[in-house]
């Protein structure tokens, strides 16, 4: 159910980092689909669905995944987090940058279910703007309103 004037677009940009630990040209990507609305109270997942692939089928695995909410944010307020454990992942919340890091090394496949396990939650009454939603592959942070990492 919506409520008028208290809902919010969450967006899911699939955002891939370029990391200089990966040995291949070209890094994993990732496909994340989601543009969903927000009902205040809930918990609402961040992705309808995700995939993660090598262009050069050489990596199988992934040591971190960050998902930001990297416009809108409101600290204290909104928070991201994993509805489910995940057995090779540990997922740690930082409150100041409004960011949930998955660590651990797992399978493309792992961090697939970890990220449809993410979900949002805010206590938020009064929306102002679209929360925007970055998933990155590795530790660099990308910055719609900047346009970079």
């Amino acid at each position: 159910m919506l409520f008028k004037n208290k809902t919010v677009l969450l967006t899911a940009l699939a955002l891939v980092a370029i990391c200089m630990s990966w040995a291949q040209n070209n890094p994993p990507e990732i496909i994340a689909a989601g543009n969903i609305n927000y009902c205040p109270g809930s918990n609402v997942p961040i992705v309808s669905n995700v995939s993660i692939t090598d262009p050069d089928t050489g990596d199988t695995t992934l040591d971190v995944v960050v998902i930001q909410i990297s416009q809108g944010y409101s600290q204290g307020e909104d928070v991201l987090m994993l509805s489910n454990l995940q057995p090779n992942i540990i997922a740690t919340w930082s409150a100041i940058q409004g960011e949930l890091t998955l660590s651990g090394t797992a399978s493309f496949s792992e961090y697939e279910t970890a990220i449809l396990a993410v979900v949002f939650q805010t206590s938020q009454t009064s929306f102002n703007e679209d929360k925007t939603i970055s998933i990155n592959l590795g530790n660099a942070n990308y910055l719609p309103s900047t346009g970079h990492y």
